[in-house]
C-alpha cells in the first residue's frame, strides 16, 4: 500500500509539472483558463470552469484526489481548443493568449478526453514529449515556495498589505516586462509556480526589496533620535 501511495504521489507530481509545461508553452497565465471561461460560459459553462485556485493546486501537486469533475474540466477546456471555439473575447490581452493555445492530442490527432487527463493524473498516460517534465528538471516548486515564504514574512514583519508590498517590489525594476510582473505576481500571491529566469530575477527583487526596507527603518530610527 505505501508502494502504491508513493507511486500515485510521484505521478500527481509529475502531471502538475506536465500541466504547467502545457500552460506556460500556450503563454498562459495561471489565471487564463479561469479569464476565458468567465468570458465565454458559451464555450465554457461556470460548472467546467477550472478557478487559478484549482490550476496551481493541481500544478503543485496539493490535491490528493482529484475529483472526476477536474477531468472533465480539463477535457472540455481541450476541446475547446482542439475545435478552434474560442468565444467572443473582449480583452485584448486575454484574446491573444487564448488564440495562442494548444490542445493537447492522442496519437491519431483527437484531443485528449477526461479518461486521458485522468490516466496521465495517476500515471497511466505520458503527454506529448515536448511538454512532458525530465527527470533533472530543478524543483522551481520548492525554490518559488522559500521566496513566497521570504515576502510573507516581509509582508507580516512590516505590516503591509500584499499588494502594497507588491507594487515596492516591483517598482525596483523598471525594465520588468507585462509577463515577467503577472508570473512574478501569480507566484507570490497566487501560488503560481515561476520558471528558471523568473526565478533569478524575483530572488534579487526580493533581496533589494528587503534591503530598502532595512534601510528604511533604520534611517526613520535616526530621525526620531
Amino acid at each position: 500500500m505505501q508502494d502504491l501511495q508513493h507511486q500515485l504521489e510521484q505521478a500527481r507530481q509529475t502531471f502538475g509539472r506536465f500541466l504547467r509545461n502545457w500552460r506556460k508553452s500556450n503563454g498562459w497565465v495561471i489565471t487564463t483558463p479561469q479569464d476565458w471561461a468567465k468570458a465565454c460560459p458559451d464555450v465554457i459553462p461556470p460548472g467546467f470552469r477550472v478557478s487559478s485556485g484549482q490550476w496551481a493546486n493541481l500544478e503543485n501537486a496539493q490535491i490528493k484526489q482529484a475529483q472526476p469533475s477536474t477531468f472533465l474540466q480539463l477535457a472540455l477546456l481541450n476541446q475547446a481548443l482542439a475545435n478552434k471555439k474560442r468565444g467572443v473575447i473582449r480583452d485584448e490581452l486575454l484574446r491573444e493568449r487564448v488564440n495562442a493555445g494548444e490542445p493537447i492530442r492522442k496519437a491519431d490527432g483527437s484531443p485528449w478526453g477526461p479518461e486521458d487527463w485522468f490516466a496521465c493524473y495517476i500515471g497511466n498516460l505520458q503527454g506529448p514529449e515536448a511538454l512532458w517534465p525530465k527527470e533533472q528538471e530543478p524543483d522551481q516548486s520548492e525554490q518559488t515556495a522559500q521566496l513566497r515564504t521570504l515576502f510573507t514574512t516581509l509582508v507580516g514583519q512590516h505590516q503591509l498589505r500584499p499588494i502594497t508590498a507588491l507594487v515596492q517590489l516591483l517598482s525596483l525594476e523598471k525594465e520588468l516586462g507585462t509577463e515577467q510582473q503577472m508570473a512574478i505576481e501569480g507566484a507570490l500571491l497566487q501560488e503560481e509556480v515561476l520558471g528558471a529566469s523568473d526565478l533569478a530575477i524575483a530572488e534579487q527583487l526580493l533581496r533589494r526589496w528587503q534591503q530598502s526596507l532595512t534601510t528604511r527603518i533604520a534611517a526613520t530610527s535616526k530621525r526620531r533620535r
